[in-house]
């Protein structure tokens, strides 16, 4: 450190651009992967968001998620949000392990669920219920 000409006591400033990269696994700064997004994922983890409107009302970002056969999916509420929620799929499920009601679970502050999308290619239909209301978006399972 140093005096200024002006008097002032001038500090190095090391910046860091670190919050301004993208997330991927691997990288630490998000067990859950990145957010699904309805183009391909190859992969790994990738996770969906599951809040709620005033009214109770679930939704799913985003409510289509298009992965790789074999990629693990977590959706999760936001840290805090104690509500709890289920996921059920209409027809077959996208994996061995994926059928009937999958009722969230408490990780730390948030609610999860999660499933491994290892089934054959298509798409799946799925009801995220909470609060007595039902969404229903969808998982696609590509090659």
């Amino acid at each position: 450190m140093h005096m200024s000409p002006s008097g002032l006591l001038v500090v190095p400033v090391l910046l860091s651009f670190a919050a301004c990269q993208p997330v991927f696994r691997g990288t630490g700064t998000d067990p859950d992967g990145p957010a699904c997004q309805a183009s391909l994922a190859q992969g790994g983890v990738v996770h969906v968001d599951v809040a709620y409107a005033p009214d109770g009302m679930p939704s799913a970002s985003p409510d289509t998620c298009k992965v790789a056969s074999g990629t693990r999916i977590v959706f999760r509420t936001p840290p805090g949000e104690a509500r709890t929620f289920s996921i059920e799929f209409s027809g077959p499920p996208p994996g061995a392990r994926a059928a009937g009601r999958l009722p969230s679970v408490a990780r730390g502050s948030q609610r999860v669920v999660e499933l491994l999308a290892d089934g054959a290619p298509g798409s799946y239909k799925y009801d995220i219920h909470a609060n007595g209301r039902t969404l229903d978006p969808v998982i696609i399972i590509d090659r």
